[in-house]
């Protein structure tokens, strides 16, 4: 029988045919028929991975499993290529083009499109359930009957009522309890909204979500609207429960509140929340302190039978608590430790009070609760009252021993001792399955109180090394991540407490993601209490990772305080870097001319430094090192040499910009001026992103052997440095100027060496850059739906990033492409938002004549340099 696709055997369901597809889920389908047909006659069901990569070996395993399985969408490329490998003829191979676009098509009808381009996870991030729960039966009916949604939208159920008041306590067991109603997962975050220094914003929570929810830190968009519907998207028709603890009021959870009606989501405050209700038709259960009854149950199952023989005590103890069960907790862990105590006495102990205890006066249940906590940590060793009173001082979320013992200066077990006497006691709780903890907000409150009893010069001391601490670890680990890669950053110098010994490179960047908001937090606080040069230094360990595109938004929310207290205090390296770093980031975002006056400044920084080296005779060693060779060799360098390296960068960001900006006899002399300075340094990096950026310029001109020269020397500079996002950026202009030079074999072979990377390095601004190049270049040899796959492919993730030049250039290419395949509508609507957003660049002589030519309209571009033009083969370019 003919399985051909169009043939009479189409409608055998057991024949591949790539025109049933509709979405990704049937595209997976129809390659499982095609692996089905392609195994006829070898004994075997379908070929296997293992069989399928022989004939693709340069595409891991893991990857080619996660796109047959529909884990992960594969690009345009890529799926030519796997269908090819599977025996497809040339007519197939066109057909199968056009599935792809439909399934593609199919992931662009949501907003971001990116609930089938995320792994599919299933978190279980809920907290561990309190051991005997006790009593809110009542609540935990309510909420049986509160959670079965039948609107359109969430089922939303706010818990309200006094801190300590078990809030988040019933929220946990109930979740617990009915976890399997929620198979799709259930997420957990504390807002800290009552926390005055610490609190979480809504983009930093939405963050945190859209990370547990398996988004790519590099796909998380920076502004809070695109957060917020990206997190919408990711949750559509999954039925999970969303716990959201500590809010502060309403404007605190709105943008955190999913939009399909198959979540939960359950809301903690101290406040009313009125708005939710009103608004969100959320539904309120107001938590008053325990009913006597109940607490005396509490204390009961926690205790013995001293509850029954010393009631009248118990009942004033129980009052002393104000029936909260976090402080009935605590009280009855350090009775139970003293089983011979008499209750009577233990009551007497507390009405005599203690000076905590006149703080405040009135309602405050503080007032009696400080009692309680002042009298559980007074029965605890030294080294733990000396963890908890420095926690209050500690600016991150959450903690591990590492830290604990680098703020108290202890060894490890010492560390590990304390943390678990603390847990015990029930004054901090612990935070995931990975020796993390955290602190109830008002157990915060109270070690911050604790924290100004300690001598302001050991609070000193315990910050300094927490700072040293953080600065070596986030170092040691980008070591162990960029084995042998070269960079200009800290070194790793030794410090005095306890470090984690990373294996290998996993095991340092799972270290980096779990103390990614720690870093943030530590970082900000530095730059604002003194500390600024290791705020800089954060950054400038993880420069790599800036590079390849991620942490913008955290590096951004950094260097903005840092830069002000470089400049504060006269200190020009950490201005240079700063401004510098800002330059980058910005013209990632398409903010040009931000981005130009951060160059600028940083310029002048350096050039400023340079003159006062030289006018005092000062020939000392700058704080950054050379980062070179297999061994990760660390060569010192004088100040004035890590100043030309800062002049370099700033040329180099102003070369780049310039080039967007089409102004290439300016952005050509600031890449010639850098690679000057550099001449004597030896620092391969910036050398290749100068010879890279020199390539970029003479391509556009069209001075394409000089082009190819620059290009080729910063690719095997690159290489040698162990550059990635570099090496991409080399392969993808080369595969440019081959392409131009009509030469479209060879450029496609660059731009899938290109692509190759990305994907390996998980590189997404290089991704888009190579799924684009390969577009023009299929376009010009007429391979007009191959080419609209790959800009589409490029368009998904260059939105995703905030690439906004790139996410241009991509819609420019469909433009292009659908004019060619006979679809001018289609065609015309790409066009126009290419041109918006090459207005909003403020780039026409890159632009807009090139969205003309996808049948737009647009201003003549100005006179000067020339212009190219990105519509290769088409008749514009003529």
């Amino acid at each position: 029988m003919n399985h051909e696709p169009g043939s009479a055997g189409q409608q055998d369901l057991g024949a591949p045919d790539p025109r049933r597809v509709t979405d990704p889920a049937s595209l997976v389908g129809e390659l499982e028929l095609l692996r089905m047909k392609a195994a006829y006659g070898t004994g075997r069901i379908r070929v296997s991975v293992d069989d399928l990569r022989r004939k693709l070996p340069d595409i891991p395993r893991s990857t080619l499993a996660s796109y047959l399985s529909g884990r992960h969408f594969p690009s345009a490329d890529i799926l030519d290529r796997i269908v090819i490998a599977l025996g497809a003829s040339a007519d197939q191979q066109r057909a199968w083009g056009e599935a792809w676009f439909a399934a593609s098509e199919s992931r662009a009808a949501h907003r971001w499109a990116v609930r089938n381009t995320v792994p599919v996870v299933t978190p279980r991030e809920l907290p561990a359930d309190i051991t005997d729960f006790t009593g809110r039966q009542i609540q935990l009916r309510t909420l049986d009957s509160w959670s079965t949604g039948s609107g359109t939208g969430p089922t939303v159920v706010a818990i309200v009522g006094a801190a300590g008041a078990g809030k988040t306590a019933l929220a946990v067991h109930w979740a617990q309890a009915n976890s399997r109603r929620f198979p799709d997962g259930q997420i957990y975050i504390d807002l800290q909204g009552y926390d005055p220094q610490d609190r979480i914003s809504p983009a930093e929570a939405l963050a945190v979500l859209l990370r547990s929810l398996g988004v790519h830190p590099d796909e998380i968009p920076s502004d809070e609207a695109e957060r917020a519907a990206r997190y919408r998207t990711v949750l559509t028709d999954r039925r999970m429960v969303v716990l959201l603890d500590n809010a502060r009021s309403v404007e605190h959870v709105r943008p955190l509140l999913p939009g399909t009606a198959s979540c939960l989501v359950i809301v903690t405050s101290r406040e009313s929340l009125a708005g939710l209700v009103a608004r969100h038709g959320a539904k309120r259960i107001e938590l008053e302190a325990m009913p006597v009854a109940d607490a005396v149950s509490l204390l009961r199952a926690l205790l013995d039978d001293r509850v029954d023989t010393e009631r009248d005590a118990v009942l004033e103890l129980i009052d002393r608590c104000a029936r909260l069960p976090l402080t009935l907790r605590i009280l009855a862990e350090h009775l139970a430790g003293r089983p011979a105590a008499d209750l009577t006495a233990v009551a007497a102990e507390f009405a005599r009070g203690n000076p905590l205890d006149h703080l405040e006066a009135g309602a405050d249940p503080r007032t009696d609760v400080r009692s309680v906590f002042s009298w559980s940590l007074g029965h605890l060793d030294t080294d733990t009252i000396a963890i908890f009173r420095l926690l209050g001082s500690w600016p991150g979320h959450d903690f591990d021993p590492y830290i604990a013992a680098a703020m108290a200066d202890l060894d490890l077990p010492r560390a590990r001792r304390a943390v678990s006497a603390l847990r015990r006691a029930h004054l901090v709780e612990q935070r995931g399955p990975h020796d993390r903890y955290g602190m109830h907000d008002l157990l915060r409150i109270y070690a911050g109180e604790q924290a100004e009893r300690i001598p302001e010069s050991d609070r000193q001391s315990s910050l300094q090394r927490l700072l040293d601490y953080f600065r070596h670890t986030i170092s040691s680990a980008v070591d162990t991540i960029h084995v042998g890669a070269e960079d200009f950053r800290p070194s790793a110098d030794s410090v005095g407490t306890p470090t984690p010994d990373f294996r290998d490179a996993e095991s340092a960047a799972s270290w980096l993601a779990a103390e990614q908001d720690n870093i943030v937090r530590l970082a900000i606080h530095a730059a604002r209490h003194g500390h600024h040069g290791y705020a800089i230094d954060y950054v400038q360990s993880l420069n790599r990772d800036l590079y390849n595109g991620a942490l913008h938004a955290e590096v951004s929310s950094i260097l903005g305080p840092a830069l002000d207290a470089a400049r504060l205090r006269g200190d020009a390296r950490g201005e240079t870097y700063a401004l510098n770093t800002m330059a980058a980031i910005h013209a990632r975002r398409g903010d040009y001319a931000q981005s130009r006056d951060c160059s600028r400044a940083a310029l002048s920084a350096c050039r400023r430094a340079r003159e006062q080296l030289s006018a005092s005779g000062s020939a000392g060693l700058a704080d950054s090192r050379l980062h070179q060779g297999a061994g990760s060799i660390r060569t010192a360098i004088s100040k004035d040499v890590g100043f030309r390296i800062g002049e370099a960068v700033a040329l180099n960001n102003l070369g780049t910009v310039y080039t967007r900006s089409g102004r290439y006899t300016e952005a050509a002399a600031f890449q010639a001026e850098a690679l000057e300075l550099l001449r004597d340094i030896g620092f391969r990096v910036i050398d290749a992103a100068v010879l890279v950026g020199l390539g970029d310029i003479r391509m556009r001109q069209g001075r394409y052997g000089q082009a190819t020269t620059y290009c080729r020397q910063a690719l095997v500079v690159a290489l040698r440095a162990g550059h990635h996002a570099i090496e991409g950026i080399a392969l993808t202009r080369l595969g440019e100027i081959l392409t131009r030079q009509g030469r479209y074999v060879e450029a496609a072979d660059r731009h899938r060496e290109a692509g190759a990377l990305a994907q390996r390095t998980e590189n997404l601004g290089l991704a888009a850059e190579a799924a684009n190049g390969l577009g023009e270049t299929l376009h010009a040899i007429g391979e007009y739906t191959k080419a609209l796959n790959c800009h589409t492919d490029a368009v998904i993730v260059a939105r995703s990033i905030g690439h906004r030049h790139e996410r241009a250039r991509a819609l420019t290419g469909i433009a292009r492409a659908q004019r060619s395949l006979g679809r001018p509508q289609e065609a015309r609507r790409h066009s126009e938002q290419a041109l918006e957003i090459y207005r909003e660049l403020d780039v026409p002589e890159d632009g807009e004549i090139c969205v003309r030519s996808g049948g737009a309209t647009g201003p003549v571009p100005r006179t000067g340099d020339r212009i190219p033009c990105t519509d290769v083969g088409g008749p514009k370019c003529r």
